[in-house]
């Protein structure tokens, strides 16, 4: 729930702009680390890696999708 809550208004903040699928899946994979380093103390690699290569690449892309119509 809180993950939602956290899209939500990472949405309505930044709003429909070409950054924000980069902004939802770090924000998204920030709650899921943090839920697993509170117990284990310990930030998985399976996680952090990938989804910074994920991340990076959202935000590259994002000067491409700005030059595209969206309709």
């Amino acid at each position: 729930m809180a993950t939602g809550l956290l899209a939500g208004l990472i949405a309505l903040r930044i709003g429909p702009t070409a950054e924000l699928p980069a902004f939802l899946l770090l924000a998204v994979v920030a709650v899921l680390l943090a839920v697993v380093d509170l117990p284990h103390r310990l930030l998985p690699d399976r996680i952090v890696f990938p989804a910074l290569a994920a991340g990076a690449l959202l935000l590259l892309g994002a000067p491409v999708g700005v030059a595209l119509p969206f309709s």
